[in-house]
């Protein structure tokens, strides 16, 4: 880039000439500092001043700024050119030029030890000097350049979204940015400087696997994919759902320096598809409910249609026989399992949603309390019925009969579930729901909502189990002990009052039915 002319100048060969470069100088021979001023004049730099000890240096340095600073080491007073270097060092960052008269191994360590950009020796040679203040401007512009460009990728790496941790080829973390320390709830002082498999754990969340990202990387000498993964903390037992990509480093010989890992937190992802799924389920759940109501209403009317049908012909042969005929007892007891069979039929036509209701503004917490005692006295010695009731809940639109039949029916399905001793507990309370109903149910709006809570410590249910219990003539219990039409009916009603219902139960551990009416105003 560069060529010397006779006249010992160095000109551009693109023919543009480079910035008027500012040179201060530290030199206490006056002789060598003018010699100085006349060559870096005659090469067209710009001298900023001549100063002639360090003390001035340390004094004057903060508003003179020169572009490099040529350092007489052997200065009189009580700091030489290397301490005052020493001094100004870390603070400033300037290309400097020793000059000395001494090239002895001892003054050369102490000069080294401050990263001169130079280093000459008296008396100076126009040549050197030129080349050497150019070389030192040169350097230090590069490194300026660096410098600038590490900043912008320790500021990239500090403010993505994704947590990035690096390691040297030993496997010992040499980096970790904000991100990785929030997600994994980890200083970087608790990990800098020691080995990635000491601190974090990566494992596959398929099968429970642990993996070493950072030796797969370096053995396989390639980028690698690590998606749905738990990253560990050892230390606290904090865990991470992650996707995650590690790979080699390189340096400038292209051999493996070290790995890269770049975590991304999916534990919203995953969420999403939760509740995604949950609500998928709660669709299939209600539209299979709804199939089964109509199938059910269906059955139900042509069921009565013959049951009505029986019972006619049924009164007309008993009206056609004295009273003391053997034959009318038969006739009484089909008329009683008749009775039986459209008890039944109304029982299928609540569940479907077709049985006539009589809604009126009511509240909840006055039937509960009226139905109290006929509760007690239905429930079986050892098990107690609590209410735990809110005054300040709303009124609800609803039918009293069929809240009455509610109540009833999930308080002996929590009877049942009881073995021997255990509590009922009864609960009400204002619920609000502002946002995201879907969260709850798929016909859910947001508003005000009557929430009753029925709750026992009986044996529980599984998952499959739960799953069933609304379904008609499903039951647990033995064929003799009930028709399996109880939770159908709760389910049907609740739905006539444009409310829904929600179980929660566990094996051992009992179970929760949280039923939910919109409040109505008075």
């Amino acid at each position: 880039m560069w060529q010397l002319s006779q006249d010992s100048a160095i000109t551009v060969l693109d023919g543009q000439a480079p910035d008027v470069t500012s040179i201060l100088i530290v030199e206490d021979d006056d002789a060598i500092a003018k010699q100085l001023q006349y060559l870096l004049n005659k090469f067209e730099y710009s001298v900023q001043d001549v100063l002639k000890s360090g003390e001035e240096l340390i004094e004057k340095l903060n508003y003179l700024e020169p572009d490099v600073l040529i350092m007489d080491i052997g200065l009189s007073g009580e700091l030489d050119g290397i301490s005052t270097v020493e001094k100004l060092h870390k603070q400033y960052k300037l290309p400097i030029i020793y000059l000395s008269a001494k090239t002895d191994r001892k003054t050369l360590r102490r000069a080294l030890c401050t990263d001169p950009f130079g280093y000459l020796t008296k008396p100076v040679n126009p040549i050197e000097l030129r080349f050497t203040i150019e070389l030192a401007i040169y350097k230090h512009r590069t490194e300026q350049k660096l410098q600038t460009q590490r900043e912008w990728l320790k500021t990239a790496l500090t403010s993505i979204g994704d947590g990035v941790i690096s390691t040297d080829n030993t496997g010992v973390v040499t980096f970790i940015n904000p991100n990785a320390e929030i997600g994994l709830q980890i200083k970087s002082e608790a990990i800098l400087n020691r080995e990635f498999n000491s601190i974090l754990n990566l494992v596959d969340d398929d099968n429970n696997a642990p993996v070493d990202p950072v030796k797969q990387a370096i053995r396989q000498d390639c980028s690698i994919q690590f998606n749905n993964h738990i990253l560990q903390n050892k230390a606290t037992g904090h865990s991470l759902p992650v996707d995650c990509t590690v790979a080699p480093l390189f340096n400038s010989k292209k051999q493996i320096s070290g790995s890269i890992i770049i975590f991304r937190d999916v534990s919203q992802r995953i969420k999403d598809y939760q509740e995604k799924s949950q609500i998928e389920a709660q669709l299939r759940h209600a539209q299979k409910m709804e199939a089964i109501g109509q199938l059910t209403s269906g059955i139900a009317h042509e069921f009565n249609n013959i049951i009505t049908g029986i019972s006619s012909y049924t009164e007309l042969a008993q009206a056609e026989l004295p009273p003391e005929d053997p034959i009318q007892r038969y006739h009484c007891t089909i008329l009683k399992k008749l009775d039986q069979a459209m008890l039944l039929t109304r029982k299928l036509l609540t569940f479907s949603r077709n049985e006539d209701l009589h809604f009126q503004t009511t509240d909840l917490n006055n039937i509960i309390d009226n139905h109290l005692q006929f509760l007690q006295q239905t429930i079986r010695d050892g098990v107690t019925i609590k209410a735990d009731l809110d005054s300040n809940i709303g009124l609800v639109n609803a039918d009293v009969n069929a809240l009455e039949q509610i109540i009833t029916n999930l308080c002996l399905n929590a009877r049942d579930a009881i073995e021997d001793y255990g509590t009922i507990e009864l609960q009400t309370e204002q619920y609000e729901i502002t946002a995201n109903p879907q969260h709850y149910s798929v016909n859910i709006s947001p508003g005000s909502y009557v929430k009753l809570t029925v709750k026992d410590n009986g044996a529980g249910m599984d998952e499959e189990t739960r799953q069933k219990i609304f379904e008609p003539f499903f039951t647990t219990k033995e064929a003799t002990n009930g028709s399996g039409l109880g939770l159908s009916i709760v389910y049907g009603l609740i739905e006539q009052h444009h409310g829904w219902i929600n179980c929660i139960s566990y094996p051992q551990i009992g179970t929760v039915f949280e039923l939910y009416f919109p409040a109505t105003q008075p």
